[in-house]
């Protein structure tokens, strides 16, 4: 049998399919996670099936454990320019979906950990409300391919962010001034 993820489940159970994947075939960059929510808790296990279309392949960390799924990215086009930044580290928990600019809502839980771009676009996160503040670049300093693999940055700490200070993103760089990170050096590649 099988079956095509076309959308997030936080709990596979309630379709039978919680700890029972083995192998997947995806298009887009998928997320599996060992605990449903997508561990919103953090701390546990979690696979990264990267990037295709039509892509298969079998699971290696989570394989028959997997309880919950999403995407990272447009579910339509995974070219599309995005950035998501996520609750806990190794993209866990709560998620900021940001295809444009965003002024992020001041929330108890806001403290990204984590994040991934998807597209060739530059990035700037500024730690303050409305565009305000000290802001750091996300950029590409080689062309990008015409068919791009997701940048995943798995814990923000690593870069020496400003931790769970991110309150507004906007697609694009203002300058060339500021501090500026090299997206090249992360592009993620399949297995």
């Amino acid at each position: 049998m099988t079956t095509i993820a076309e959308k997030y489940a936080p709990d596979l159970s309630t379709g039978g399919f919680s700890n029972k994947a083995v192998w997947i075939c995806i298009r887009g960059t998928l997320l599996l996670y060992e605990e449903p929510n997508y561990n919103k808790n953090g701390g546990k296990l979690v696979e990264f099936i990267f990037w295709g279309e039509n892509y298969c392949t079998s699971l290696k960390a989570l394989l028959g454990k997997a309880s919950s799924l999403r995407f990272a990215g447009d579910m339509t086009d995974l070219r599309n320019p995005s950035m998501t930044l996520y609750e806990h580290i190794n993209f866990q928990g709560r998620e900021d979906y940001i295809t444009t600019r965003v002024s992020l809502p001041k929330e108890p839980w806001v403290n990204h950990a984590s994040m991934i771009i998807t597209g060739n676009s530059n990035w700037t996160i500024v730690d303050g409300a409305n565009y305000r503040g000290y802001w750091l670049c996300f950029y590409f300093s080689r062309a990008a391919e015409d068919f791009p693999a997701p940048v995943m940055i798995k814990n923000l700490n690593e870069l020496r962010l400003f931790h769970g200070n991110i309150r507004s993103v906007i697609k694009g760089c203002p300058s060339n001034d500021g501090k500026r990170i090299d997206l090249s050096n992360y592009i993620v590649k399949n297995n």
